[in-house]
């Protein structure tokens, strides 16, 4: 069947909660508690469904002609599929008047990091030990729409 991407609800915490876990790891605010605050601060939250089966998820928020890209999650045995990468041209395009998308990605992710590139996203920075376990994140940003 076809993916289908659309807004999550309240209704969708038990279903998302094992794929942001994927998203997020461990520590800090379970991956419930991360779902529902998006929700109640009216971020982006988009899900790709496939049947009856959540495979992805994006949460974002869009402030002015800006987008922050704070979660991608695909399920594991959904991934190199182009799964990801859909998510983000989603996540993008769901507000025709963005300009400019910014994320962090840990520095380890070379699997996430190479997607965004390909996506058409360049590496800007470096947060040291941005994530709880002392990680490095690397900043990461994209013009849509040129002014």
């Amino acid at each position: 069947m076809t993916p289908i991407f659309r807004t999550a609800c309240a209704d969708d915490a038990d279903k998302t909660e094992p794929l942001l876990g994927l998203a997020i790891g461990v520590g800090g605010p379970s991956p419930r508690a991360i779902f529902q605050a998006a929700l109640a601060a009216k971020d982006l939250c988009l899900l790709l469904q496939i049947n009856d089966d959540i495979v992805a998820l994006g949460l974002a928020r869009a402030a002015a002609d800006e987008l922050e890209i704070h979660s991608i999650a695909v399920e594991k045995s959904h991934r190199r599929q182009g799964l990801g990468m859909a998510m983000v041209r989603a996540l993008e395009t769901h507000n025709s008047d963005l300009r400019v998308c910014f994320l962090e990605v840990r520095s380890g992710n070379t699997a996430a990091r190479t997607m965004y590139r390909r996506c058409g996203y360049l590496e800007t920075g470096t947060r040291p030990r941005y994530y709880r376990d002392g990680e490095d994140a690397i900043t990461m940003r994209h013009v849509l729409n040129p002014c």
